[in-house]
């Protein structure tokens, strides 16, 4: 087989999730000829998955260091660079802007480093420069939409992320952005169209599908009255610090929720089972958020995995 059909094997084996046999192949490729653009970019993506992003970004080096106007190769070095350093990746990227100007991987390259953890302090001095610099645009839209969220300023990230689908109404980050601003702002419906906007385009998101779920499951009525309690707390948290925000709703529990909870008791209605329903909602809450979706992607991967050739 030629190695032009030895990288498209390895990518189909990465696509569907087999990466021990894309190495393989891969490394076929680079047996023949260590200096192959194809084989060392392969290589690379399969690193980064693995997050082990040192590796990746020096295959990535080695390629750029021969071809410095390969396009592909700097924007795969940002990618992985931004969680190593990522002053250095937000450098590389404007030095990418310069010399690609029209590249179709700016807007992914942005939104790559605008979700990643970031300094919420420099974004801020950032955003208000390009404030001054350009006005309304989709670059500020999604720093504004970054920075409320980092902040637990739903409503704000949704007005923000709203803005910027003005702008670009097919950008699946935005949706992403969108749907979690939604949700966490007291808005389910809005949340479940985002993110089944953004399945259009990412369908391997599961924290999206696991949005979809929660927002169908709040016509449970003890899952609504959870579901409740947490937009109080997340109200309270734009509010006031997180632990204020904590401690008030568990005094809003006690000597809201329990006593009402007790009166029905008194009148006979399971109020015991009403709680502790909520308590199997609250858990439920919290393993589709954090549980479920790592689970589906490592499920997802294995179901995905293609024979070897």
């Amino acid at each position: 087989m030629s190695l032009d059909g030895l990288i498209d094997t390895a990518q189909a084996m990465y696509a569907a999730g087999n990466f021990d046999g894309a190495e393989r192949v891969t490394r076929q490729v680079l047996d023949d000829d260590p200096n192959d653009r194809d084989g060392l970019l392969m290589l690379s993506q399969i690193f980064d998955h693995r997050k082990d992003y040192a590796e990746a970004v020096e295959l990535q080096r080695r390629v750029i260091q021969r071809d410095p106007h390969d396009e592909d190769a700097r924007g795969f070095y940002i990618m992985s660079l931004v969680r190593l350093d990522q002053r250095a990746a937000r450098e590389a990227l404007d030095a990418f802007k310069k010399d690609f100007p029209g590249s179709a991987h700016i807007r992914v390259l942005e939104a790559i480093l605008s979700m990643a953890k970031v300094d919420l302090s420099k974004l801020k001095a950032d955003a208000d420069r390009l404030r001054e610099e350009r006005g309304d645009c989709l670059e500020l839209n999604l720093m504004d939409t970054t920075l409320a969220l980092g902040e637990h300023r739903y409503a704000d990230a949704y007005r923000a992320a709203k803005s910027a689908l003005e702008k670009d109404p097919l950008d699946a980050t935005t949706h992403n952005m969108a749907a979690s601003a939604a949700f966490w702002s007291g808005r389910p419906r809005l949340a479940r169209r985002h993110a089944q906007e953004a399945l259009k385009y990412e369908p391997s998101s599961t924290e999206m599908r696991g949005l979809i779920r929660l927002s169908h499951a709040l016509w449970f009525p003890p899952m609504a009255l959870t579901y409740g309690l947490v937009m109080v707390m997340t109200y309270l948290n734009e509010k006031v610090s997180f632990f204020v925000a904590l401690l008030l709703a568990i005094v809003t529990i006690k000597f809201g929720v329990n006593p009402i909870l007790a009166s029905l008791a008194a009148k006979g209605f399971p109020a015991q089972e009403i709680m502790y329903l909520i308590y199997v909602c609250f858990a439920y809450l919290f393993l589709e958020l954090f549980v479920v979706p790592k689970f589906e992607e490592r499920q997802g991967k294995r179901e995905l995995v293609l024979k070897d050739y």
